[in-house]
């Protein structure tokens, strides 16, 4: 009742990264880039920190933070090989809204106290 309550009153962050482009840095040995993304916030701006994790060619990873505060923010990081994916708050810290699609069903089973779960 109280997310239902509170669901239409922009209380949290809608993320989106609608942009992402990595290009060979020149002068770099050929498995460095440099990578460009935007990521943007729907409704009102919210200050927090993001973090992003970078998935790279060879089983690599860069987790970063980054500050946002205001509606779009552009990142520029030059990475040691190139990138494959970027998970926007891979741990879930971010409070945000997460669209209805993307949430699974689940239910719960509950057994009375001391009752043989065998």
């Amino acid at each position: 009742m109280v997310f239902r309550a509170m669901g239409g009153t922009g209380w949290a962050p809608v993320l989106s990264l609608p942009e992402a482009v990595a290009h060979p840095v020149a002068g770099e040995p050929a498995q460095t880039f440099q990578l460009e993304a935007t990521i943007v916030q729907s409704n009102k701006p919210f200050r927090l920190l993001l973090q992003l994790l970078i998935r790279m060619e060879g089983d690599r990873e860069h987790l970063l933070t980054l500050p946002l505060r205001s509606l779009r923010e552009t990142i520029s990081i030059t990475l040691p090989a190139r990138p494959i994916t970027i998970d926007l708050d891979p741990e879930f810290m971010t409070v945000r809204r997460i669209a209805r699609q993307r949430c699974r069903r689940c239910s719960l089973t509950m057994s009375p106290i001391g009752a043989d779960r065998s």
